[in-house]
């Protein structure tokens, strides 16, 4: 096995595919705590010890590391190393330690030896042995390893090992959080100590009573380098044969016995079993499941993971909590049973030695009750582990996350919503400046506004600050992108390098140029025939660059703004009256052949006519069309057939962002249509949206793998999202079917986006009011209906009609 980056070798035991100096420092310090990962815990504390340990140069076998390396000396011209003065090497601090160490363990040792046989004399119990090395509250050494000088250096080193990364840099949080769970486990053991004398003459009264014997006690030899007297074992249990037989019986096949008696339901039975996590895993939370996954599939409940390797492993991390959840089920109910008995033994006359055994059963179930829920905490996180490491965020937003309290029946709780809005718009918002930057070849800044921006990388890290500190500084960097759409973002960064280019060639300095050599470049670009719409977004572009002129933006400023003015007075923008397609004439096309009958479709045609219905019954643009989903809470069907509610994805945002309009359903009714309507082998009135909308999902069901409205029918791409222009193909082809199927030549220049107009048009022809009609086009205010969007769609001419007679009826 070798490293997948710089094919190291790799160690048997490890299950990384990285070795230590890829996985970096920070990952090896955080395998020292209790949130190491999976690969990191099935390595010994002390071999990840030693691991951090030779990464960070502590160990002579590597190198130093560029941050622990101090600088090398200069030696002196004109003598070889070996004459250069009497100096000798200082000598390693840790070595000093740990010798120091293991002269104070061989004393304490040496005295307990000493003591121990006085102590056995005496007929008091086996002392409990010290704690551990440093003033730990670590449980100490088995006596069959406590007389081992070996096994005590090891300890001794590791104990120093860890102190050591954890007062490095960046392992303060990891050293406070080791400090309070050994805080935890040293009044766990306190009270596992004060309960011994009690425990084990129960199990020894118990094991006599099934005509069992202890375990001998085998006394722990004297090691051949100390002398002294051999230490007596401590007492053990036997294995219980019927409990081995019970416990091993599936771990050949996990799916043996899987099917639960009658009385291992009713065991397992518990009310409200989901509100304290005894139910089942809880599924992961759509907020955290959408860095991994698509918006669609991050909805569905149950969300998978997208690489095999960690669906694998997640699975089988769900399935090791489902069934520790069914053994919490089963131990509720056992213990009404045991405390019930209890009770019942504690009011009645019985034996003093079946009490004792009714006590030593509650305390091993109640021990056996702290594992189980360690192992349900263990294996949440985890499964946070699997999902934040595949996800975009950074380390510390990952730690963040990662180190939350476990919820019962929640995966991440609600406290990581916060944390992860946070994160979220720190991305997204530094992606947005690194994308607007490196658009700006040869830019240069001056002095003053040098070290404003916060935003620039820098060469070196940062000094540490406080986490609260750094949110804070960041915040007023990250919120002003958002406020840009995406489509005039991405058209900037190339109209601020033909900018700069032309900058170049003239000798001027694109941030800091005067105002009359941006005059000069917008004149240019209008005298090579460009529209007046355009020039706005050279001048959008430039703006968000260039520095202040007179206090004010380039874009702001009186001179600019008269320049845009007379533009657009030279060039006005051309607007046709008329739409380029009859709406009529492409209805009647609808009902006829090739478009129906519409059980015979294929999917090719039954698409565009869709797609074409859709677009003018709504209004809606080609981006909200390409929005709407088949979710269950986006798609919602009217009783009795009689229409059909369609939401779009909540993370869409419309090209006008506006709270008003912000995920606005699309309500479609259907037609009941006459007999004179119907053609032969029609089902229903042949221009209704519904009706072609349920004829789609059906025959899209078998091939569906997204939650979009419209997918791909053909090609590799066969079932997954369609993307927009596809989808504007869909429509436009729809009316150009519609001529070439009568005979009509097909008008040129046919767009996807005249649909609004045009049923927009034809909706206030009919008498819709214009507040109805802005509301379905999301439109805050009727002039942009008149400015952009009005077609004259009367027929006929009806004032030259009255008012020029027909020859025939002149007299």
């Amino acid at each position: 096995m070798s490293c997948i980056n710089c094919l190291a070798p790799l160690d048997a035991d490890d299950g990384h595919d990285q070795c230590p100096s890829c996985l970096g420092v920070e990952h090896l310090r955080e395998g020292m705590t209790t949130m190491a990962c999976l690969h990191c815990t099935c390595l010994s504390l002390p071999a990840r010890a030693a691991r951090l340990a030779r990464l960070e140069g502590v160990l002579p076998s590597q190198p130093l590391t560029p941050r622990l390396a101090s600088p090398p000396k200069r030696r002196r011209s004109g003598l070889p190393p070996a004459a250069q003065g009497g100096k000798r090497r200082k000598a390693d601090p840790l070595a000093h330690k740990v010798d120091a160490l293991a002269s104070e363990f061989a004393g304490i040792k040496t005295l307990l030896l000493s003591l121990q046989p006085a102590v056995q004399a005496a007929g008091a119990p086996p002392a409990v042995p010290p704690a551990g090395p440093s003033g730990s509250s670590r449980p100490v050494l088995s006596p069959a390893y406590s007389a081992q000088e070996d096994v005590l250096s090891t300890r001794a080193s590791e104990g120093l090992f860890l102190d050591q990364a954890c007062g490095d840099g960046g392992g303060g949080a990891s050293h406070s959080s080791h400090t309070i769970s050994l805080e935890g486990e040293r009044s766990t053991l306190a009270g596992s100590e004060a309960s011994q004398m009690s425990v084990r003459p129960a199990l020894k009264v118990a094991l006599a009573r099934l005509g069992l014997d202890a375990a001998p006690s085998v006394a722990t030899p004297p090691s051949a380098f100390f002398r002294g007297a051999s230490r007596a074992g401590e007492f053990c249990v036997p294995p219980s044969a019927p409990f081995l037989e019970e416990l091993q019986s599936c771990w050949a096949d996990p799916r043996r016995l899987t099917r639960p008696s009658q009385f291992a339901r009713a065991l397992a039975s518990m009310s409200a079993a989901s509100s304290y996590g005894l139910d089942r895993m809880p599924d992961i939370e759509p907020s955290v499941a959408a860095l991994v996954l698509s918006p669609g599939e991050a909805l569905r409940p149950d969300a998978r993971c997208p690489r095999p390797q960690c669906r694998l492993t997640d699975d089988h991390i769900v399935r090791g909590y489902n069934t520790a959840a069914r053994m919490g089920r089963i131990g509720n109910s056992m213990s009404h049973l045991i405390l019930a008995l209890s009770q019942t033994l504690q009011a009645s006359d019985v034996d003093p030695s079946v009490r004792d055994l009714s006590d030593a059963s509650l305390q091993a179930f109640g021990f056996m009750t702290r594992e189980l829920g360690r192992l349900m905490s263990s294996l949440t996180l985890a499964r946070r582990q699997i999902w934040l490491a595949q996800s975009p965020l950074l380390e510390p937003y990952r730690r963040a996350l990662r180190t939350l309290p476990v919820v019962p029946g929640e995966l991440f709780g609600p406290a990581a919503q916060q944390a992860l809005e946070r994160s979220l718009q720190v991305t997204q918002a530094r992606e947005q400046f690194s994308s607007l930057r490196r658009g700006q070849p040869g830019r240069l800044r001056p002095p003053a506004a040098a070290a404003v921006p916060l935003a620039v990388p820098r060469p070196f890290p940062r000094p540490p600050v406080r986490r609260s500190e750094r949110f804070h500084r960041q915040a007023p960097t990250q919120t002003p992108p958002a406020a840009q759409r995406e489509q005039p973002a991405r058209r900037r960064p190339y109209r601020w390098k033909l900018f700069a280019e032309w900058c170049t060639v003239e000798g001027q300095v694109p941030a800091s140029c005067p105002l009359p050599v941006v005059l000069a470049f917008l004149q240019s670009r209008l005298d090579a025939g460009l529209a007046a719409s355009t020039i706005k977004v050279y001048v959008a572009a430039i703006s968000a660059q260039h520095n202040r002129v007179d206090g004010v933006t380039v874009g702001s400023h009186t001179l600019l703004t008269h320049f845009l003015k007379g533009a657009q007075r030279l060039r006005p923008p051309l607007r046709n009256p008329v739409p380029r397609w009859d709406l009529p004439l492409v209805l009647g096309a609808l009902s006829r052949p090739p478009f129906e009958p519409l059980q015979d479709l294929g999917l090719d045609v039954l698409s565009m006519k869709t797609a074409f219905l859709l677009a003018i019954a709504s209004a809606r643009r080609v981006s909200e069309l390409h929005a709407l989903s088949v979710h269950g809470e986006c798609l919602i069907w009217h009783p009795g057939d009689t229409g059909v509610t369609l939401r779009p994805n909540p993370s869409f945002l419309s090209k006008t962002f506006s709270t008003a309009f912000v995920n606005q359903p699309l309500t479609l009714a259907a037609f009941s249509p006459s007999s004179q309507e119907m053609g032969p082998g029609q089902d229903g009135a042949p221009l209704c949206p519904v009706r072609a909308l349920r004829r789609y999902l059906q025959l899209t069901a078998g091939i569906r793998r997204s939650d979009s409205l419209f997918v791909c029918h053909t090609g590799p791409r066969r079932g997954h999202a369609l993307s927009k222009q596809r989808l504007s193909r869909w429509i436009v082809g729809a009316i150009e079917l519609s001529y070439s199927s009568g005979g009509v030549p097909v008008p040129p220049h046919v767009r996807s986006h005249s649909t609004r107009g045009v049923a927009a048009s034809w909706a206030a022809l009919r008498g819709v009011p214009l507040s109805d009609i802005c509301a379905a086009a999301s439109w805050s205010s009727p002039c942009t209906f008149a400015r952009f969007y009005s077609f004259n769609v009367v027929p006929h001419h009806p004032v030259a009609s009255a008012v020029l007679p027909n020859p025939s009826q002149c007299p």
